[in-house]
């Protein structure tokens, strides 16, 4: 074979190879979804992160080329539809909007869980959110300390609202009083608001608030907040006097809530990419982002994919030492 052929046959699989890679780069960049999306909300409808969905969906056709079909799962903490989205077929048709207690401190606590983290690929990171451990604004003690001491010389069993059993509002908390020194109980309510409701009505002790109505219910000087429930003071600036667990004293209490787009294991990877884009171009709207601010709804945070799967790892570990610890081991 001449030099001439050798360098023309050359050329030839470039062009080839080219062409083949060029039309595996095309079919990756023009995938795209074909029908609307099945997005799972572990809380019911009118819940934060059910508002929150439903604000990224108005956006959802512009960067997804599919509208979202919110489904509201509350049931069992968020376990079922965690459940239902691990069997779906991994296409990016169904999905749910986690936040990490559902994938963490729920499998950690709760008998019976038959799911975990590596049932999942995770999109992309979404949003955080802080939580605050609140008394009636009617309450005589200013600070958690004194609310402590009160709840002590009156000798009884503590009762704190949490919207869900064996999950981060739960655990968080009663880590938070157990190592106070009180004997407490959960009392189980739909929402924040109803935890606010009894609070407010003398029903329960104390209970929790995210971000959003903790800042709300502060300046209308309906709850009192006593300290977030964290390592670290809020970002929010208003919630930023209020101490942390660390400054208080305590150890490995640093719950915050972190919501990230989980899809079934195996979901290939232009797939991945086209969720984790789109969604990273919701988070972006300006309208979004003012709604948002606005309410003090939560802390936008698209994270890696890879960030979200070791911090929920991370987490996992340090709620298997807090278990231990509640058992006495």
């Amino acid at each position: 074979m001449t030099t001439a052929r050798r360098f023309i046959l050359a050329m030839a699989l470039v062009m080839a190879f080219d062409l083949a890679t060029g039309a595996v780069r095309a079919s990756a960049s023009e995938f795209k979804l074909t029908k609307p999306i099945d997005i799972y909300v572990t809380t019911g409808a009118g819940g934060s992160s059910d508002v929150i969905t439903r604000a990224m969906g108005e956006f959802a056709q512009k960067h997804l080329g599919q509208p979202f079909n919110v489904v509201n799962m509350p049931d069992a903490g968020g376990a079922i539809a965690m459940t239902m989205v691990k069997k779906a077929k991994p296409d990016g048709q169904t999905m749910v909007i986690c936040p990490s207690g559902v994938i963490t401190a729920i499998v950690v606590f709760r008998p019976g869980i038959t799911y975990n983290i590596d049932d999942y690929d995770i999109a992309t990171g979404l949003y955080d959110r802080e939580m605050f451990f609140i008394i009636d604004s009617k309450s005589p003690y200013k600070t958690f300390e004194e609310w402590v001491e009160a709840m002590k010389k009156e000798g009884r069993l503590v009762t704190f609202g949490v919207t869900g059993m064996n999950n981060a509002t739960h655990i968080a908390q009663l880590s938070l009083l157990n190592q106070a020194g009180l004997q407490a109980e959960p009392v189980p309510l739909a929402s924040e608001a109803e935890i606010f409701a009894n609070v407010s009505g003398g029903h329960i002790d104390a209970g929790y608030l995210h971000e959003g109505l903790a800042t709300q219910y502060l300046r209308e000087d309906l709850a009192r907040p006593l300290c977030i429930l964290s390592e670290k003071r809020s970002a929010v600036p208003e919630l930023a006097v209020l101490r942390s667990t660390k400054e208080l004293g305590f150890k490995d209490i640093d719950f915050y809530i972190r919501n990230s787009v989980f899809v079934p294991k195996g979901t290939p990877k232009e797939i991945l990419d086209l969720l984790k884009d789109g969604f990273r171009g919701i988070m972006k709207e300006p309208k979004f982002i003012e709604f948002i601010k606005t309410n003090n709804l939560a802390l936008i945070n698209p994270a890696e994919p890879e960030e979200m799967y070791k911090w929920y790892k991370e987490q996992v570990v340090v709620l298997e030492e807090i278990k231990k610890k509640m058992q006495g081991k």
